[in-house]
């Protein structure tokens, strides 16, 4: 509740998602802010709007979600190569900075580590929470990309994905509750079943 209340007396405006998950994955010690608790919830993972959003005065609205399968999940992503440095290639037209990026994950990424992550695996982690210049994410990025209709596009991070995949397979599971705060208002494109 120290999330709630020190983001509605600040007065923000914004959404703070609260993620009720089953299939997160504890990625802090791979993050680029170590200092964060960080857990991954991997591309395409389906939710369901537990309640109608809590408004506050000041803006700042709260959504209630909670995950619901995993059936959804790209089960053969179609690349047996595991190395980041060798899919990187086919990112760089969909992620600009991919190579600034690809060196600053290779030489902050973990290793060796707890939970026996390769040297690529464990960057394509670190990949992921990286903040770009622009503000946005890897993440927002490949999520993007993943709503597209053209399926065509997707391809080139079948790679990526796989070594993500393959990397927070070797996690532990996180059960819990998962908070994520959005700068702006997402309740629009929220649909309650």
């Amino acid at each position: 509740m120290n999330v709630i209340s020190s983001l509605i007396d600040h007065s923000l405006s914004g959404t703070l998602l609260l993620i009720e998950c089953y299939n997160g994955k504890s990625i802090s010690q791979y993050a680029y802010d170590s200092k964060d608790e960080e857990v991954i919830l991997m591309p395409g993972t389906k939710f369901k709007i537990m309640s109608d959003p809590l408004v506050h005065p000041g803006g700042l609205c709260i959504i209630h979600l909670k995950e619901i399968s995993d059936a959804d999940e790209p089960q053969n992503l179609r690349s047996n190569d595991r190395s980041f440095y060798a899919n990187k290639k086919k990112l760089q037209d969909s992620i600009e900075d991919i190579n600034r990026f690809a060196k600053i994950a290779k030489a902050f990424r973990t290793y060796p580590n707890d939970h026996n992550l390769t040297k690529d695996e464990s960057a394509a982690i670190y990949i992921y929470t990286m903040e770009m210049s622009d503000n946005s994410n890897i993440y927002q990025i490949l999520n993007q990309i993943l709503r597209l209709e053209d399926r065509l596009k997707v391809r080139p991070l079948f790679g990526y994905l796989k070594l993500l995949e393959s990397a927070t397979s070797k996690l532990p599971n996180f059960k819990g509750i998962v908070w994520r705060g959005i700068g702006k208002d997402v309740t629009k494109s929220c649909k309650k079943d």
